[in-house]
């Protein structure tokens, strides 16, 4: 199978480096403000993969100063290597943008590399999304969850990765888990982070690989791999679905609640209280039900297992959904609350789960 030149390059050196045939370039925070030794980079052959460790605190003071100590070292081995096909890999863990000034930061960072690029050498970025004490698939959802700060550092690295001929993220566990999304040149453009899943990120990937990395060309492309990338990628496609419908769910439930208050409050009951009481009584038990159904899938995702729990999920949102438009006195009765939209947009959603 046909791969470009110079992932086919950066595929083959990490298996060098996992296999000890090459010694990668450590640099920590100190080596990084000054450029390589010139044996260093003789030693090097025109491949190596610089690490940065910088501690936190350290970002503003040490990262960009190692940033263009890599660029300088790396136009020096483009002119003096006619065996560097590829950028040398550029690592950053997600912890060390967390102090100083960030958006500043990322500015200057993305004018370093604009500005000392050569168009002939094609640029790889690896993005590494772990931190020291995460052990589990669930801590890292939890630590990339999009509330987060983390969450918007990825984000504001995002502009940083346009500048790229190839993104990879990689994610990592303390138990040696590694999972990598691949992205080319012409999908970044529309790169953007969706929702979390198993593996803390899910970007509908193009390629995606989980589990020990083994550099084998087919298990990134093959055939065999495609279906369950498809299967995934589809699936956190409808997880969307259903997790947009339970939103709207709720917002009919807090309106219909507050509607059927203003009436209490005013004398002006719609039905019997006691009635009314019941019902949203019920609509929240099955809001919790959903959510927690939910939250069961977003940490155990399985494809196949997990489809009539949306189904489900889904229908009871229809449920109160029809329950909310009533306490609101019928279709078509009181438009401006917006209930028979939010019933609309539910069942449009569940249509799209039935499609697929």
């Amino acid at each position: 199978m046909n791969l470009e030149p110079e992932l086919s390059a950066f595929l083959e050196t990490i298996r060098k480096f996992r296999e000890k045939e090459l010694e990668p370039f450590i640099l920590d925070w100190e080596e990084a403000r000054t450029p390589l030794p010139e044996a260093l980079m003789k030693k090097a052959d025109g491949i190596g993969l610089f690490n940065f460790w910088i501690p936190a605190g350290e970002a503003e003071t040490a990262l960009l100063p190692g940033i263009k100590s890599m660029l300088a070292t790396t136009q020096e081995l483009a002119h003096s290597s006619a065996d560097l096909a590829w950028l040398i890999a550029l690592q950053i863990t997600a912890y060390q943008l967390l102090a100083g000034s960030e958006i500043k930061l990322k500015n200057q960072i993305l004018g370093e590399i604009n500005q000392s690029a050569s168009g002939s050498i094609p640029r790889i970025f690896t993005i590494g999304l772990w931190e020291p004490g995460v052990k589990t698939q669930s801590e890292i959802q939890s630590q990339l969850n999009l509330k987060t700060g983390k969450a918007k550092i990825i984000k504001q690295l995002v502009p940083l990765a346009q500048s790229a001929d190839w993104l990879i993220f990689s994610i990592k566990t303390e138990q040696d888990k590694l999972g990598w999304v691949i992205l080319k040149k012409e999908e970044l453009a529309h790169f953007k982070i969706q929702l979390q899943s198993v593996l803390g990120l899910r970007l509908c990937p193009r390629y995606l690989v989980e589990g020990e990395i083994e550099i084998d060309p087919e298990r990134f492309f093959g055939e065999n791999n495609f279906e369950r990338v498809f299967k995934e990628a589809m699936g956190i496609s409808l997880l969307l679905a259903t997790a947009t419908a339970l939103g709207v769910a709720q917002s009919a439930y807090e309106k219909a609640r507050a509607y059927a208050q203003e009436r209490y409050q005013g004398g002006n009951l719609i039905i019997e209280q006691r009635v009314i009481s019941h019902l949203l009584s019920e609509m929240k038990a099955k809001l919790i039900e959903a959510e927690s159904a939910l939250s069961v899938i977003e940490e155990d995702f399985n494809f196949e297992k997990v489809g009539l729990l949306r189904k489900r999920i889904l229908n009871q949102m229809i449920e109160l959904a029809l329950d909310a438009v009533q306490i609101l006195g019928g279709y078509g009765y009181m438009l401006d609350y917006g209930q028979e939209k939010r019933l609309r947009d539910i069942v449009t959603l569940a249509h799209l789960e039935l499609a697929v």
